[in-house]
């Protein structure tokens, strides 16, 4: 059929002559599809943001109100033989010690500076009644009383306290009731051959209870601890400051005799029987007399510098039993006694005498 159809179509052309030649067709090209690819997406790049600060868990807290001045927060103890860094000073009674967490106070006379001359021992003699401490501080709770002329061995002498050895025994004695030499008389003193010239006031001033590495400096030196049980500090709290109890047994190690205590991100701990929380019976206070030489102190540990010495039979007010001393108030000072200086009836008028054989022991 197709061989027929051209053979017509040829024919045509002859017979026609002066036919105008048609354009030869043209064939459009197939039309493609464009292809588009899709267009790359980038995921947005944002700088990498860093965690949010998380904020230090704070405890449960009970509130409580210290009972005197002076009432240490203590953030962790060192150890006769144990070493410190001395970051610097804070008075003429404390160093500045680095710790891992930051900083504390310790006082200097628990140390010896590297460099220092190491102390030397001597023998001495305890005068009647002496007492025998396991602590530092004299405090007379696990205490007891030496015979006069009880032998011992003075190892370190730590201001007015004193580490002492008694038989294979150590302890602490006040400096002032050590002779060294044999006691002939029960009465009156052993005069100059007491141990050595006696160093006070390690509680000149107080200090607000802050953090310290703004004081702090870069570490120079280093210093041995002295004696056992040295309380680093954070600092004091004052009669009537707020004080923050922990409530939470978890959150802080539990300790005999002491608070866990929380304040601005630290914890550290105080005494239980110098703070009293808000819900406790109040004590009640009483009118006393103070035997005649009773020395005050500023501060329950009873030692330093005394602030006043009353004569006998000065009515004083008995605000606090602070468990080692009484709170006191005369007139307008506060200070702190011995337990058995004051009673609530007058002292006979024999009552003042010195020298040991007025000694008494303390009330337990």
């Amino acid at each position: 059929m197709k061989h027929k159809i051209a053979f017509l179509l040829c024919l045509a052309l002859l017979l026609t002559g002066c036919v105008t030649q048609m354009p030869p067709e043209t064939t459009a090209p197939p039309t493609v599809a464009p292809t588009t690819e899709p267009p790359v997406t980038t995921a947005p790049t944002t700088a990498p943001t860093e965690p949010p600060e998380t904020e230090p868990p704070v405890p449960e807290t009970i509130e409580a109100t210290a009972l005197t001045d002076s009432v240490a927060l203590v953030i962790a103890t060192a150890n006769r033989g144990d070493t410190v860094e001395i970051a610097g000073e804070l008075d003429a009674n404390y160093y500045i010690v680095k710790l891992s967490s930051g900083y504390g106070l310790l006082e200097k006379r628990l140390v010896r500076p590297d460099g220092e001359a190491e102390y030397e021992a001597w023998d001495g003699y305890a005068k009647s009644g002496a007492l025998f401490c396991d602590n530092y501080h004299l405090f007379p709770a696990n205490s007891r009383s030496l015979s006069k002329n009880t032998e011992l061995q003075v190892l370190e002498q730590l201001g007015d306290t004193c580490l002492v050895k008694v038989g294979d025994e150590m302890g602490y004695l006040a400096l002032s009731s050590i002779s060294k030499t044999y006691i002939k008389s029960s009465s009156g003193s052993s005069g100059g051959s007491d141990g050595g010239d006696i160093s006070l006031g390690y509680h000149g001033s107080i200090v607000p209870l802050s953090v310290l590495a703004p004081q702090a400096g870069e570490v120079t030196g280093s210093a041995a601890v002295l004696c056992d049980g040295a309380e680093i500090l954070l600092g004091w709290f004052d009669r009537n400051d707020t004080v923050q109890i922990i409530a939470e047994d978890d959150f802080a190690a539990q300790k005999e005799g002491w608070h866990a205590v929380y304040l601005d991100g630290f914890c550290g701990y105080v005494r239980q029987h110098l703070v009293a929380q808000k819900d406790a019976q109040p004590y009640s206070p009483w009118e006393g007399y103070t035997k005649s030489g009773t020395e005050a102190y500023a501060s329950y540990y009873l030692y330093g510098e005394p602030v006043t010495t009353f004569s006998a039979n000065t009515q004083v007010t008995v605000l606090q039993d602070l468990d080692n001393c009484y709170l006191v108030q005369a007139g307008d000072t506060y200070c702190c006694v011995a337990k058995e200086l004051v009673k609530a009836e007058k002292w006979s008028s024999g009552g003042g005498s010195s020298g040991e054989a007025e000694w008494s022991d303390p009330v337990m």
